[in-house]
């Protein structure tokens, strides 16, 4: 129970370790096992990964997190709330494969100027989306049509410092860090350690 304090509270491993008095290994084991309740709990939400809409508009954006590993990922934000999702290249082909897949016709979709975006507006001669795009080169946001894609900017900006504090940009432990904080942007905001204690109860039954 300390330990599942701990990690809500987002301690280190290396302080709740001494505060303990545990070895950091035990520490970070657990801190694994919780971590893997989290990843299970995301999977119990699929209406998370169906996003958007007729009359909504969401934003997205891709990127590289991590060069050595190779790990992209690519990060929609529908209602200033956003899914991030790996992508096996940024292929134009695997784009719109995960668009297609998480995103309901209807959908208004602003994007950067990237060519891999440009065919949201032509798929199969009818497009499910309106696609409206803003020139990073140029502005920020779009003078004409307000577009830009300032609230996924923040999202990445809070998960490479969430990442960043928790050493873990290089590590192959990435991806389960990455479940942690998008678990943490859902249900860590307010009584996190009462949300985690009910997602371990849902898992584990007894």
């Amino acid at each position: 129970m300390y330990l599942l304090y701990f990690w809500s509270c987002l301690t280190p491993a290396g302080i709740a370790a001494r505060l303990m008095n545990l070895r950091l290994s035990t520490v970070c084991q657990h801190y694994r096992f919780i971590r893997d309740v989290v990843s299970w709990k995301l999977l119990q939400v699929p209406e998370m990964f169906k996003l958007g809409g007729v009359g909504h508009v969401i934003q997205i954006d891709e990127s590289v997190l991590c060069h050595r590993y190779g790990y992209r990922v690519w990060s929609i934000l529908p209602q200033k709330k956003g899914i991030i999702l790996y992508i096996e290249n940024r292929s134009r082909q695997a784009i719109i494969k995960c668009i297609l897949k998480h995103v309901l016709p209807g959908t208004e979709i602003w994007t950067d100027k990237w060519r891999a975006y440009d065919t949201l507006s032509l798929l199969d001669g009818v497009s499910p989306y309106i696609h409206k795009s803003v020139n990073h080169s140029n502005n920020f946001v779009d003078p004409e049509t307000g577009v830009h894609t300032n609230y996924i900017e923040g999202y990445w900006s809070r998960l490479k410092k969430f990442c960043r504090t928790k050493n873990v940009l290089r590590s192959k432990l990435l991806p389960e860090h990455i479940d942690h904080f998008m678990w943490y942007e859902l249900y860590g905001k307010n009584d996190t350690f009462v949300h985690i204690i009910q997602h371990v109860c849902e898992k584990y039954t007894f």
